[in-house]
């Protein structure tokens, strides 16, 4: 899956800052009704962002730590395949 262009990834204070405040509205570790909707408009992040934060809360040093980046796609075309492709489409227009 493709990253939107010009998306950011959540700097890692602001991520710190986000675990915690959901660990301070958490009881016996369970989050109240509508919580994540709060705090996705308080701070202006997806649900899956805020998901992701909780499910790390116990590991503050994973919390910091920048996204993974997406693994590159292999193509099914070889070098050869791709640059004989290219010269089709050219001959083409």
């Amino acid at each position: 899956m493709e990253r939107t262009f010009g998306a950011n990834d959540i700097p890692p204070k602001a991520r710190i800052v986000m675990g915690v405040y959901l660990t301070t509205l958490s009881k016996e570790r369970r989050l109240r009704y509508n919580t994540i909707q709060r705090i996705k408009k308080l701070f202006q992040i997806s649900r899956t962002a805020i998901e992701g934060i909780w499910v790390l809360r116990d590991n503050p040093a994973g919390i910091g730590q920048p996204r993974r980046p997406y693994p590159s796609r292999k193509t099914h075309l070889s070098a050869k395949d791709a640059s004989l492709w290219a010269g089709r489409i050219v001959k083409m227009e």
